[in-house]
């Protein structure tokens, strides 16, 4: 995988470490997905569209 290093801009190597499919995060008004890549430089969290609409997380 490459990416772009931003100023003086050059592309640097990175290796995938992970893919966490679904990760769920609280929120006010209804939980968020996320799948997270996580390589040898950075974490990158992608957020999916919606959550089923029969999940619901409960709070202890």
């Amino acid at each position: 995988m490459m990416y772009e290093t931003g100023e003086g801009s050059y592309a640097a190597h990175e290796r995938r470490l992970a893919l966490v499919h679904r990760v769920i995060v609280p929120d006010k008004d209804y939980p968020k997905e996320y799948v997270i890549l996580v390589t040898d430089r950075r974490s990158i969290f992608i957020p999916q569209r919606k959550t089923r609409s029969s999940f619901v997380l409960r709070a202890r």
